[in-house]
C-alpha cells in the first residue's frame, strides 16, 4: 500500500505498507517539510520512520521480532535513533531481549546512548495444581545494561496478587545501580462501590513514605432527590433514571402511589453500569452524552403477563452531567372473547377457522384473530382503547353469508385489575 500526502506550504509525506502471508508487517514514512508552522512546530526539516514485526521459529522457539529505526533532520541538529526487540516463550514464561541506541550529531559534537535490556514475566495459572496463594501470581523482572559505559543501570522485580475484581496487592522492588539507591514498595489496590484507592508504602534508601490514593465521584439525581455515589469519573458523562411503574389512572407519568416494576426489564445498547435500587428504580450510569440510545422492554422479565408498556421500544438523546429520568408507563391489559355461529334451518352451528379482524380506533393497529373448533375466539393483553372487530369478508364471500352484526364496537376501559369482555359473539346467515 503506498500513499502520498501533500499539505501545500507545510510537508509532502510518503507512507508505505505491507503484509506477507506468514503475518509480519513493515512500515516506512518519509516526511519533507517545508516550513515551520503548527504542523512543524519542532522546526523538522526532514524525517524517516521505519519499523518491521517478523515473527519466525528458531529451532523449537517462537521468536517475535520487531525492528523499528527514526532519522530527523533539524538545520542544526541530525537525530538517529533505533530499536532491535524479541520476544520469546518457554513454559509458560514469556522473555524480551532487545537493545534501543540514540545518536545526536551537530558539525561539532556526536552524543550517543546505547541501553540493553532482558527481562520476563510469568504469570502462575489459576488451576488445583498450584497452591491457592499461588493462583493468578503475576512476576515480572528487568535488567537494563549501558553498553557505552559498560555498567548495568538498573534492575527491578514486580509481583502481583489479584485475589478478586476489587482488591489487588503488588510488591516491588528497583536497584538503581548506577546510583546505589534501592527503593522497595508495597501498593495494595481496592475497589469499593462508591470509592477506590491506592495505599502505598515505600522505602528508598531507609526513607520511609506513605501514601493513600482514593478516588470518587457524586451526583444528583434531581427528579427523584437522590444523590449518587460512584468510584468512576462521572463529571462530562450521561446517566439514565429509570422508572418503570403501572400506570394506574392512564396519564403517561409517575403518581405518587403507583407500584414501581423491576428496572432490569428495560435493556439498553452499549449500556455500562446498571444500578437497582431496593425500590425497582434502576439507575445507568457511564453513557456518552449527545448520543442516541435505543431501549427495549423485555416483557420476559415482568412478573404480571397482562401488563403491557405503552411503548415496547423507544429511544433517547442523553446530555451530559445530569441523570435524565425516563418514565416507561405500563397498563393491565383486557381480555376480550366471543363466538362466531352460522344459523341455518333453525340451527346454531359453530364455525371454526374463521378470521376475525380487531382493529383499535386510535393506533389503527389490527390483530387477526381465529375461531377454535367450538366456533369460540379470545385474545388477551388487549391494550385499553376503544376497538372494532369484523369477520374477513373474503370467507363471507366463500360462504356465500352475511355477518349478523356487520361489526362490533367495543372498549376496554384502563384499570388496575384489567377490564374482561365478553359477548362478542358474531351470527351468520
Amino acid at each position: 500500500m503506498l500513499n502520498w500526502n501533500l499539505v501545500y506550504g507545510s510537508y509532502y509525506r510518503l507512507t508505505t505498507s505491507g503484509r506477507s502471508t506468514n503475518a509480519s508487517t513493515w512500515n516506512l514514512d518519509y516526511t519533507y517539510y517545508s516550513n515551520t508552522n503548527i504542523l512543524n512546530e519542532l522546526g523538522q526539516e526532514q524525517a524517516l520512520n521505519t519499523s518491521l514485526y517478523l515473527p519466525m521459529s528458531i529451532a523449537d522457539f517462537r521468536v517475535i521480532a520487531r525492528v523499528e529505526g527514526g532519522w530527523e533532520k533539524y538545520s542544526d541538529l541530525q537525530m538517529i535513533t533505533s530499536l532491535v526487540d524479541m520476544h520469546t516463550s518457554y513454559r509458560g514464561f514469556r522473555f524480551r531481549y532487545g537493545l534501543a541506541e540514540n545518536h545526536g550529531f551537530t558539525e561539532s559534537f556526536h552524543t550517543k546512548s546505547s541501553i540493553a535490556h532482558l527481562g520476563f514475566v510469568y504469570s502462575f495459572p489459576r488451576t488445583t495444581d498450584f497452591y491457592v496463594l499461588l493462583r493468578g501470581v503475576y512476576l515480572r523482572s528487568d535488567l537494563y545494561y549501558d553498553t557505552i559505559n559498560g555498567k548495568f543501570q538498573t534492575i527491578g522485580s514486580q509481583i502481583t496478587k489479584r485475589f478478586n475484581k476489587k482488591l489487588q496487592f503488588q510488591f516491588s522492588w528497583l536497584n538503581a545501580l548506577h546510583e546505589d539507591n534501592q527503593t522497595f514498595e508495597f501498593r495494595a489496590f481496592w475497589d469499593i462501590d462508591k470509592i477506590t484507592g491506592i495505599s502505598s508504602l515505600k522505602n528508598k534508601n531507609g526513607n520511609v513514605s506513605a501514601t493513600q490514593t482514593m478516588r470518587g465521584s457524586v451526583a444528583l439525581d434531581r427528579t427523584n432527590h437522590q444523590i449518587i455515589w460512584d468510584n468512576r469519573q462521572q463529571v462530562g458523562r450521561a446517566g439514565a433514571t429509570i422508572r418503570m411503574f403501572i400506570d394506574s389512572n392512564n396519564s403517561g407519568t409517575w403518581d405518587a402511589g403507583e407500584e414501581i416494576l423491576p428496572g432490569n426489564a428495560l435493556s439498553i445498547e452499549k449500556a455500562s453500569t446498571r444500578q437497582v435500587t431496593r425500590s425497582g428504580i434502576a439507575r445507568l450510569t457511564q453513557l456518552q452524552p449527545y448520543r442516541r440510545y435505543n431501549f427495549k422492554v423485555n416483557l420476559a422479565k415482568i412478573p404480571d403477563p397482562l401488563l403491557l408498556p405503552k411503548n415496547k421500544s423507544f429511544s433517547v438523546v442523553l446530555d451530559p452531567n445530569s441523570y435524565k429520568t425516563i418514565d416507561v408507563p405500563f397498563f393491565t391489559t383486557g381480555i376480550i372473547d366471543g363466538r362466531v355461529d352460522k344459523f341455518v334451518a333453525d340451527v346454531y352451528t359453530p364455525v371454526s377457522g374463521l378470521k376475525i379482524h380487531m382493529v383499535n380506533l386510535e393506533t389503527k393497529s389490527e390483530t387477526i384473530l381465529r375461531t377454535f373448533s367450538d366456533g369460540s375466539y379470545y385474545s388477551m393483553e388487549v391494550a385499553p382503547g376503544d376497538y372494532k372487530l369484523w369477520v374477513d369478508e373474503a370467507q363471507l364471500q366463500f360462504l356465500a353469508m352475511n355477518s349478523m352484526p356487520e361489526k362490533l364496537y367495543f372498549t376496554v376501559e384502563s384499570s388496575p385489575e384489567g377490564d374482561f369482555i365478553e359477548g362478542l359473539n358474531f351470527t351468520l346467515e
